[in-house]
């Protein structure tokens, strides 16, 4: 299914699956690499996978995954000098499945000419 345009309400999880995901892109124009990082939570013991998707303005879609995730988990994606969007899964012990990111990610230049 091709994903809709723009970031969707995300799901909410039972408190006891609260996590939280830190997505970050590189302000550096030659490497503007998206950082996705599981950064734990109450849900962080009841995690199986994350799995997170990468829509870039230039029409890519990259996806990754990472099984059982802990504090620190990194996924990393490349990125475009546009905006471009993340969206985060988090699958559970019990075979449930969250959206728990649903965000666009700006390049911010640091140094704007």
């Amino acid at each position: 299914a091709v994903p809709a345009p723009q970031p969707q309400p995300t799901s909410i999880a039972p408190p006891v699956y609260t996590v939280s995901i830190q997505v970050q892109k590189n302000v550096v124009s030659t490497n503007p690499w998206i950082s996705v990082t599981f950064e734990g939570g109450s849900g962080l013991g009841y995690a199986t996978l994350m799995e997170a998707m990468v829509i870039r303005s230039d029409g890519v879609i990259e996806e990754k995954s990472a099984y059982r995730p802990a504090k620190g988990t990194q996924i990393l994606f490349s990125g475009t000098t546009r905006t471009d969007r993340v969206i985060v899964n988090v699958s559970y012990v019990d075979g449930s499945s969250y959206t728990v990111t649903d965000v666009l990610v700006p390049f911010r230049n640091i140094n704007p000419t």
